[in-house]
């Protein structure tokens, strides 16, 4: 009787207690929130300071939709009884601010992770909060009231690894891949065969034309100059070179006007020299390759420092943009 009575307590006490079982670790990361974002985002990186892509190092991880940003995800399967085989999703993505992901467990359920993202001082402080529905089963209820206790420990342990992997990235400048979204611009441009060795020189000739007709058609500037590498055969590149306005126009015979559409793209962003950017562009490059992304059009450039008004070229910030598919 006193045995069927404790069981009675054990399973009535089980509906009391929260169906939802919640655990969250704070930390502050020495590194900006955009460093800090891109690690989450790319799935690919997971491995370099998550704790249980770190348990199986044979772990088999098939990616979804390239494994980068909104609507990517992961599958895994391990023989490790710890990991088990799962799905990660990520199902929304505010840019420095928040990502949501769904981890689905297979028979286990489904779980709602959270990481959020605060700017202090140029550290981040990263909260990571998931959500895990035990149902209605009352022995999960009592488990779920234990899991802070014992996967707290796997997340401390992930953002501390995270803290290391950021921190290294701002160390040595490393470059950080993103995918964006490149809204709509109208813009006014030049296009024509350049030489290689002569770019930078014709580049200034080209823009310094845009100038002027837009100077001439009395319509506003809406973003920073741009160059477009169509094509590079030989010593050649088929380069246009444009400046963003503020409302369409009709060109002329030299002048292209034209709205570059909204476009998925990898983005990076470079400070130096423009005689250095090729390095960002061979990154950037790799990063799309190994990710699986195709090439959805021609490479751009904007130059988002003036060097007329900013003499060190190494504050010259340049935003590199490949559109993918």
């Amino acid at each position: 009787m006193w045995l069927l009575f404790i069981f009675a307590l054990f399973i009535a006490g089980a509906y009391f207690l929260p169906r939802i079982a919640i655990i969250e670790r704070t930390a502050v990361i020495d590194a900006p929130p955009k460093v800090v974002f891109a690690q989450i985002n790319d799935l690919h990186s997971w491995d370099k300071w998550s704790k249980w892509n770190q348990i199986d190092p044979d772990m088999k991880i098939k990616y979804i939709n390239n494994g980068v940003g909104e609507n990517a995800g992961y599958t895994w399967e391990s023989d490790v009884k710890n990991v088990g085989s799962g799905q990660v999703l990520i199902t929304e993505t505010v840019p420095y601010d928040s990502i949501v992901t769904l981890l689905n467990f297979m028979e286990q359920g489904d779980a709602r992770a959270v990481f959020q993202f605060e700017d202090i001082d140029n550290t981040t402080r990263v909260t990571w909060r998931m959500e895990y529905d035990v149902g209605f089963n009352p022995v999960a209820r009592w488990m779920g009231l234990m899991m802070g206790r014992y996967v707290g420990p796997d997340f401390e342990e992930g953002l501390e690894n995270l803290n290391v992997v950021c921190k290294v990235q701002v160390q040595e400048n490393s470059y950080i891949e993103e995918l964006v979204e490149l809204e709509e611009f109208a813009y006014a441009s030049v296009r024509k065969e350049v030489p290689y060795l002569e770019v930078s020189l014709i580049m200034g000739e080209m823009l310094g034309t845009v100038s002027s007709f837009i100077e001439d058609v009395n319509v506003g500037i809406a973003g920073a100059p741009f160059a477009i590498y169509h094509e590079m055969e030989g010593e050649q590149i088929d380069l246009e070179c444009g400046i963003p306005i503020s409302e369409p126009v009709i060109g002329t015979e030299t002048i292209i006007t034209s709205v570059y559409p909204s476009i998925k793209c990898a983005a990076v962003d470079y400070y130096g020299d423009y005689r250095q950017l090729e390095d960002a562009h061979t990154t950037l490059q790799t990063w799309i390759e190994e990710r699986n992304f195709k090439l959805a059009g021609s490479p751009l450039e904007f130059y988002l420092t003036d060097p007329a008004t900013e003499p060190n070229p190494e504050k010259w910030h340049t935003r590199i943009y490949y559109p993918v598919r």
